[in-house]
């Protein structure tokens, strides 16, 4: 999976799209952008202010 930084949301976590999809993927670890530290986990209802929901258990990588 790609991932891909779009921006931060109001509780300062950074947001990740999904390469090719309209899903969204938070940091609750607010580490800095595109870090290996992040904990990702899924944004509720894909709305880029949605909370955190189940956490992403696959293999990823970060894209510019």
């Amino acid at each position: 999976m790609k991932l891909k930084y779009i921006g931060t949301d109001s509780w300062y976590r950074p947001v990740y799209q999904e390469v090719g999809t309209t899903k969204l993927w938070k940091d609750t670890n607010l580490a800095p952008v595109n870090s290996k530290r992040a904990s990702l986990n899924r944004a509720c209802g894909d709305e880029f202010d949605g909370e955190p929901d189940y956490p992403l258990t696959r293999e990823y990588e970060f894209v510019t």
